[in-house]
């Protein structure tokens, strides 16, 4: 019996260590815009309604490495469900309870630890996301989004990182769903 177990024991360790590449988050769309002017893209990764459900949506984008370890994340907090442009407002302005907010933060290590942090650029005027389109047979939304971001936390890595990131002709297209839009 107890060669049963220590067998038992090995083989569950064994299992239990392996590398299982099964972990990630499933992907429910994409984005892409110009990052500083240089091509950017990602992989969504959640469309949550808020609570309360007035509140609106979020939505999150990561982008990975080629060794699978998150390097970057946004995400768009509280948008509505409606086609017209929505305002982007920094993440301490209290305008209202419901105002739209962004959150950007690069990741370090293995992919678990937030490096810099970004806030939106008050002094630029056309930071916003808008949802262009939605289609009811495939569930799908898509839409577009521009963002200035002015650097608030430096994660004091090697390197120095950019004061500023802008985000332009950024398009996305996400999996909602579809009691939310219909």
């Amino acid at each position: 019996m107890i060669k049963h177990l220590i067998l038992f024991m090995l083989i569950f360790g064994l299992i239990a260590c392996n590398k299982d590449d099964d972990f990630s988050p499933v992907k429910i769309g994409n984005a892409t815009a110009l990052k500083n002017g240089v091509g950017w893209s990602a992989n969504v990764y959640y469309f949550t309604e808020n609570s309360p459900s007035n509140l609106g949506f979020s939505m999150g984008m990561e982008v990975y490495n080629n060794e699978g370890l998150r390097r970057e994340n946004i995400s768009f907090i509280r948008f509505k469900n409606h086609f017209n442009p929505q305002t982007i407002y920094p993440t301490n302005y209290q305008i209202e309870n419901d105002s739209i907010r962004i959150f950007y933060s690069t990741i370090l290590d293995d992919g678990d630890v937030v490096g810099d942090i970004y806030d939106i650029d008050t002094t630029a005027t056309n930071n916003f996301i808008q949802i262009t389109s939605y289609n009811s047979s495939r569930a799908e939304i898509k839409g577009i989004f521009n963002v200035s971001l002015i650097l608030t936390r430096d994660s004091n890595e090697p390197g120095t990182p950019p004061q500023n990131l802008v985000f332009t002709n950024g398009e996305f297209t996400v999996k909602v769903q579809r009691e939310w839009f219909e």
